[in-house]
């Protein structure tokens, strides 16, 4: 959606959060130096058998959550749906100075409440809820 000074901005409602990066530890083995007291083509060998067995383990990881996520995904909108757990909105400046504000609320109604004052907010150029802020 267009604020009121130009900028845009995508308003939205997640009854889900999002995972992190599986094979974030495997590029980091990867890149580690051969150990002490190894030679050139041994360090490479101990190093690369390293991090075959840290791939397997994060696709082996991965897919556990895969299974979680599809498994628990639909109680925690439920969850969500009841109010017993937090829905969380979050409002993202699209562009160069990008800014993500994050809130949580609890009850489907009111976080529809929510994002109408935040879209209202933005349309009219008034300050926005209060809320957590991020800026990338």
């Amino acid at each position: 959606m267009k604020a009121r000074d130009g900028s845009t901005w995508r308003v939205q409602r997640y009854p889900i959060t999002s995972g992190g990066r599986t094979f974030a530890r495997t590029r980091h083995v990867a890149r580690q130096p051969a150990p002490a007291g190894f030679g050139e083509f041994s360090g490479a060998v101990v190093r690369a058998e390293a991090t075959g067995w840290v791939a397997l383990l994060d696709l082996f990881v991965a897919a556990l959550r895969g299974l979680a996520a599809l498994v628990l995904a639909p109680i925690g909108i439920a969850l969500c749906m009841l109010g017993v757990r937090p829905w969380p909105v979050t409002a993202r400046r699209l562009g160069r100075s990008r800014r993500i504000h994050r809130w949580q609320v609890s009850g489907r109604a009111a976080s529809n409440d929510l994002l109408a004052e935040i879209v209202d907010a933005l349309r009219t150029g008034r300050h926005l809820p209060e809320g957590d802020l991020e800026l990338h």
